[in-house]
């Protein structure tokens, strides 16, 4: 998905994430063993829809949908919008539809710059890892009981990023029913933009487990 990497603001749920080493060192924390179960039961998915709403307009700007086929190929539609830019991606393994700003541009198998998922070359927003854990980097956890469920805030080491992220402050935050099933999660970060910083909370839901059916693509009608 080279194309989405250039619209990095439209990714700030995943785009930080990238920078962190993955290694877990250490003792297990608080809650880990729930996090690590959501990221597993994630992978196990068919399909899903994944909604990501700014917390402060509480405007949905970010949605993937994805779904494997009986050979475990994906086809994925994404969608973002933030300030005046806007990506639209859809990609069923054999061809890649994009928008980026009005833009449109195709690639297919074959071409030099396509990608194409499935269940073992992931995905980056279908793999568990968008479900951001690292024991390693994380410097505070915080255990909120909520009704009948809890939650878990896991605050980052800004050194823990590469210094071209940006990255200045980053925060986890995971809500658990009382079963232990992950309910939502928010990822708040700060981002160094210029001489200031920018502020930005998401909160991401899982939805459609499994019922996801078909993926439409809304670019099948632009000129290839």
């Amino acid at each position: 998905m080279k194309a989405t990497k250039k619209t990095t603001v439209l990714f700030i749920c995943s785009a930080v994430l990238v920078s962190l080493s993955g290694c877990q060192i250490g003792e297990p924390l608080e809650g880990e063993d729930l996090v690590m179960a959501a990221r597993e039961k994630y992978e196990s998915y068919d399909s899903a829809e994944v909604i990501i709403t700014n917390a402060d307009t509480a405007k949905v700007e970010q949605t993937f949908i994805f779904k494997y086929d009986e050979k475990d190929s994906l086809t994925y539609l994404y969608t973002g919008g933030y300030e005046n830019e806007s990506y639209i991606q859809y990609n069923n393994g054999f061809e890649c539809f994009t928008e980026e700003n009005g833009e449109f541009t195709f690639a297919q198998r074959g071409d030099t710059d396509f990608e194409a998922y499935n269940r073992d070359s992931k995905h980056p927003q279908a793999s568990g890892a968008y479900l951001p854990f690292d024991r390693s980097s994380i410097i505070k956890t915080e255990k909120i009981d909520e009704d009948g469920g809890t939650a878990y805030i896991y605050t980052y080491d800004p050194d823990s990023f590469e210094e071209e992220s940006n990255v200045e402050a980053f925060e986890a935050e995971y809500h658990f029913d009382e079963n232990g099933d992950l309910i939502y999660f928010v990822e708040t970060s700060e981002i160094k933009d210029g001489d200031k910083s920018a502020r930005h909370e998401y909160k991401i839901e899982i939805t459609n487990v499994n019922s996801v059916k078909e993926i439409e693509n809304p670019l099948k009608d632009r000129e290839k």
